[in-house]
């Protein structure tokens, strides 16, 4: 700390600070990175005992006492840049100014949990938010305008979205002055544009089948003489399945970073888990959106035998607990690689127990597999130590292109990407066209078509709307009725199945029978057009 200290105030001039910008510094963290020795003291600057927003200084030491690196972020002349002292709008405005950035509507009144004076406070989620909502007041300098203004740092986990906001809001007039998305999404050019292509900058090769699977029991009965826990994964440094075989892989874990295995959260040897949980992790499948599990993680037994089928042919559903076992050893092995590399209990990485080594605890990453919340991508967010990461892992459409054609309603008519279908006839050149209708059956989860729809009679003759999920699409199809089945966060663009094309017209009549009847044939591409008007049509493009 001397080192750190002496070194500051030898260099604040080369900084361009003056002695009261570092007069009300205060240590934000110290500690030292176990695998080179060096030593990291972090600095937050204040004014009058209020923080300054991201303003840290960062003094790095090697083990020999040489301070080999440093940073700072401080502002110049703090206290005739800031603008007040004191608040004017309070800590729950600004949690109502934030919500109105994010785009949602505080029903009830949020409920104060806890204060610390007049400067730091902690709401209820409400219905706004899916954790506590934490406000601090602080100042923010803005990079561009060169001024101080007093704000309360409002962090909102939205409810709606995976989005988890840091935002500022100034604590005079109630303007959001900046937001920082602690979400990292994986980004793409467009809104339609879902195909994601890595052959710009990526090699691929095929591989043999990775389809098979081939129970270990065996192998296990050996292997248990040393080993502990057994994963059957596609394992590093495989990429995905396209560049490898799935194996099994016998106590993956590295002895420093997790000592008592994945499943241990007690610093002591023995799992306290025998599911997809442990002191680094927590993956579960997360279909329905709930962003919690549902306790159907896959379970080991005593043996902690984590082997399941995986048929990249089938739908998704039926290999879940093959994907909430890849995910969990994945992300342990994230945790173990980094944590080599000094993200290690004290720099603040992800550990339900830190076993005495520094940091905080209680922030084991919730890592959900097939998510509900949308397709095609991946986020992760981030929040302070203390605070658990949540990463979503969502489905991925199968390469189709723009197979659905909307003509009816005009504000909505266009071409869209979707997938094709492993369920049903292929696509082909001659369109199915029809009237779209909502189906719902008489469960607690109507629109997702698992039971008999109760609007049958509405749907006859016209193309069923439906939720993807929870059964097979077997079940949501009620013959002769065609069906789209679709993400639960219902938009044109998202749908992720093409639904049903024929040859011609006999072929489609074979399949669908009198459901057809209301149907006239018409040139090749509307075929099966209806007589009365429609709203949105279903065919290829």
């Amino acid at each position: 700390m001397d080192i750190a200290l002496r070194y500051v105030e030898q260099h604040r001039e080369q900084w361009k600070l003056t002695t009261a910008d570092i007069a009300d510094m205060v240590v934000s963290d110290n500690y030292q990175t176990r695998h080179n020795g060096a030593t990291h003291v972090y600095f937050i600057q204040r004014h009058a005992s209020i923080p300054v927003y991201n303003a840290i200084m960062g003094i790095h030491i090697a083990a020999d006492g040489k301070v080999v690196f440093a940073t700072s972020r401080f502002t110049r002349d703090l206290a005739g840049s800031v603008n007040t002292t004191d608040p004017v709008i309070s800590a729950y405005q600004a949690v109502e100014s934030a919500a109105r950035n994010a785009g949602v509507r505080i029903g009830e009144p949020l409920r104060l949990i806890s204060q610390n004076g007049n400067r730091a406070f902690v709401f209820d989620k409400g219905n706004i938010a899916k954790s506590e909502i934490k406000v601090d007041l602080m100042y923010y300098s803005h990079p561009l305008k060169g001024t101080v203004r007093l704000a309360w740092s409002v962090i909102l986990d939205q409810v709606d979205t995976p989005d988890y906001w840091s935002m500022r809001v100034d604590a005079v007039t109630g303007e959001v002055l900046q937001r920082q998305n602690l979400t990292v999404y994986c980004s793409f050019a467009s809104k339609n544009d879902e195909c994601h292509v890595h052959d710009d900058h990526c090699q691929t090769q095929d591989a043999a089948s990775v389809t098979g699977f081939q129970p270990v029991k065996e192998a296990l009965a050996e292997a248990r003489l040393l080993a502990d826990a057994a994963y059957n994964v596609f394992p590093i440094p495989v990429e995905s399945p396209i560049h490898g075989e799935r194996e099994l892989v016998i106590n993956p874990q590295d002895p420093e970073a997790s000592p008592h295995g994945w499943h241990d959260t007690n610093n002591a040897p023995g799992p306290e888990f025998r599911i997809t949980r442990g002191n680094n992790v927590h993956a579960y499948q997360d279909s329905l959106n709930q962003n919690s599990s549902i306790n159907d993680e896959p379970n080991g037994g005593d043996l902690l035998n984590f082997d399941f089928p995986f048929d990249e042919s089938q739908e998704p559903a039926t290999y879940r607990e093959a994907a909430v076992t890849q995910l969990f050893y994945m992300n342990n092995i994230m945790h173990d690689v980094m944590y080599h590399y000094g993200f290690d209990e004290p720099a603040g990485n992800f550990q339900r127990n830190t076993y005495g080594n520094g940091g905080t605890g209680n922030d084991d990453v919730k890592a959900e597999a097939q998510d509900g919340g949308g397709t095609n991508n991946a986020n992760f967010a981030t929040p302070a130590d203390g605070g658990s990461g949540r990463m979503q892992m969502f489905l991925w459409n199968s390469a189709g292109g723009k197979l659905l054609n909307v003509l009816e309603p005009e504000e909505i008519a266009g071409a869209y990407e979707t997938s094709t279908a492993a369920f049903g006839p292929e696509i082909s050149a001659t369109a199915i066209t029809g009237e779209v209708v909502q189906a719902f059956d008489d469960t607690n989860l109507p629109q997702l078509g698992c039971e008999p729809y109760v609007n049958a009679a509405e749907v006859a003759g016209k193309v069923a709307l439906v939720i993807r999920g929870q059964c097979f699409f077997e079940e949501k199809a009620p013959s002769p009725t065609p069906f789209i089945p679709i993400e639960d966060d219902f938009t044109f663009d998202e749908i992720d199945e093409g639904g049903f094309t024929f040859e011609d017209d006999s072929e489609a009549r074979e399949v669908f029978g009198s459901a057809l009847d209301t149907f006239d044939s018409t040139p090749a591409t509307d075929p099966f057009a209806p007589e009365k008007p429609r709203t949105s049509i279903l065919s290829e493009a």
